[in-house]
């Protein structure tokens, strides 16, 4: 009867407690670009044993920017986000992970890259918050794009450029009288 006790006691007792180590960084990426350009960041992803991951997203509504997961109901399409990344990968103790995102509207979006291990619960997230801005003026010399929030700025630039002529043509003017005088 003892060792009958003992057994089930020993049974109950006995946990069978799986461990999985699952890390990543940075925990929260800041991405800013302009629409309809793809803005990449690597994510480190760290497991003690070889594993399979799955990778999903998760986004709150448009200019939202707290870290609420609850929140965060919207999938990449329905804010037309297209992201790049593999979804499913295995990793034999570290890896790295490139991720894309491309935004056709500007606006600021906050977002959640979930990486979970396949067939368990473990899971973490990488917060991200995007800032996309939209394109307002490209240079014909250089092709790249230059951005002006408000007409003062650009009106600013134009008269430090109008007064930096006008004090190089002033010493011109200076340096040939010189000249014909000396």
């Amino acid at each position: 009867m003892k060792i009958i006790i003992f057994f089930f006691s020993f049974l109950f007792l006995f946990n069978l407690v799986s461990c999985i180590e699952l890390k990543i960084s940075p925990q929260e990426i800041f991405l800013n670009g302009t629409s309809n350009e793809f803005i990449c960041e690597n994510i480190s992803i760290k497991t003690l044993e070889e594993s399979n991951i799955e990778i999903k997203d998760r986004w709150a509504i448009k200019n939202f920017q707290e870290k609420d997961f609850k929140s965060h109901k919207l999938n990449s399409q329905d804010l037309d986000l297209v992201l790049v990344y593999n979804s499913s990968k295995r990793i034999i103790n570290q890896s790295k992970e490139l991720i894309c995102i491309k935004a056709k509207k500007p606006g600021f979006y906050h977002g959640l890259i979930l990486i979970r291990i396949k067939n368990s619960s473990s899971g973490i997230g990488v917060w991200v918050n995007l800032n996309i801005s939209e394109n307002n003026f490209k240079s014909k010399i250089t092709g790249k794009t230059i951005l002006f929030d408000n007409k003062k700025e650009f009106n600013y630039i134009n008269f430090i450029l109008f007064l930096f002529l006008l004090i190089l043509l002033i010493e011109l003017i200076f340096y040939l009288r010189k000249k014909i005088y000396s």
